[in-house]
C-alpha cells in the first residue's frame, strides 16, 4: 500500500480540525501549517497526532505548497481547515492506494453545507484537484483560487469532500467580501458594461439552477443566490476601481 501525507493548513479551526485530521486515519504523516490561530486549533492538531509548524501568512497557495513541502509521502492529501472525508471517499482512497495507481493526480469532488444542508447539485458542488502522487504538483501563485499544476496525468474520484465554509448566511457575506477584494487583483481589463454587470450573474443563476440547485431546496437556491451576487459585486468594484475611487 502507497504511503500517504494529510497537508491542512488552518486558522482558528477549534470547531472543525479535529474532524479534518481524523477524516484520513490511514494517513502515515500529517503536518499542519498553522498560521498562529488564537483558539485551540494547535492545540487539538497536536493531539491528532499532526505536527504543526507556525507560519506567517503567505496567501493561500504559498501557505499549502510550504505544507507540501514537509511531506515525505508517496501521495499528498491537501484539505483545508473546514473540509474533511465522507465516509465513502475514505474508502476510495484506501482503495486507489492499494492499486497499481496510473493517474499523477486526482479531482476530488466538494459539497458545501450552507445553512444546515448539505449541498449535492448545481452551485453546491464543485471538483478541486488535491490527491497527488508528491513531486508531481506545484501550485501556482494565485492569492486565491488556487490550483496545483501537475505534471503528468489526472483523474478524478467519484465521491466527495464535506466543505463547511460558511455555516450561516452573516458568514458567506464576510467570505464574499474579503474574497472579492482578492479576486479584483485577477479581474479582467475590459470595462464593466451593463451586460457582464448585470446579465452574465443573472445567466449564471438561471443556468446553475436548471442544473440541480433547486434539488437542494431553499439552502441551495440561497447559496446559488448569494454566488450570482459575488460575481456582480465583483463587477461593481472593478468599475469603482476603474473610476479611480479609493
Amino acid at each position: 500500500m502507497k504511503s500517504l501525507g494529510l497537508a491542512v493548513i488552518p486558522f482558528n479551526e477549534e470547531k472543525h480540525i479535529e474532524k479534518v485530521l481524523n477524516s484520513v486515519p490511514f494517513a502515515t504523516q500529517k503536518i499542519v501549517v498553522d498560521s498562529f490561530s488564537a483558539d485551540k486549533t494547535v492545540e487539538l492538531a497536536t493531539n491528532c497526532g499532526a505536527k504543526v509548524i507556525q507560519q506567517k501568512w503567505l496567501g493561500y497557495s504559498k501557505q499549502k505548497q510550504l505544507c507540501l513541502e514537509q511531506l515525505s509521502t508517496d501521495w499528498v492529501l491537501v484539505l483545508d481547515g473546514d473540509e474533511w472525508l465522507s465516509d465513502e471517499l475514505q474508502k476510495e482512497i484506501q482503495n486507489l492506494l492499494e492499486c497499481d495507481i496510473i493517474q499523477d493526480g486526482y479531482y476530488l469532488k466538494r459539497h458545501q453545507v450552507f445553512l444546515n444542508r448539505e449541498l449535492k447539485h448545481g452551485r453546491g458542488v464543485d471538483r478541486q484537484l488535491r490527491l497527488i502522487r508528491r513531486g508531481k504538483g506545484k501550485y501556482n501563485d494565485r492569492e486565491i483560487h488556487e490550483e496545483i499544476i501537475v505534471q503528468g496525468s489526472v483523474g478524478e474520484l467519484d465521491n466527495h469532500i464535506i466543505h463547511h465554509s460558511s455555516l450561516t448566511i452573516s458568514d458567506e457575506l464576510e467570505k464574499l467580501h474579503r474574497d472579492t477584494d482578492i479576486e479584483l487583483k485577477y479581474f479582467n481589463s475590459d470595462p464593466i458594461t451593463f451586460s457582464n454587470l448585470f446579465l452574465k450573474p443573472i445567466l449564471f443563476w438561471f443556468v446553475m439552477f436548471f442544473k440541480g440547485t433547486w434539488r437542494d431546496g431553499l439552502p441551495g437556491i440561497i447559496f446559488l443566490t448569494m454566488t450570482a451576487y459575488k460575481y456582480f459585486i465583483l463587477g461593481a468594484k472593478k468599475y469603482e476601481q476603474d473610476l479611480g475611487i479609493k
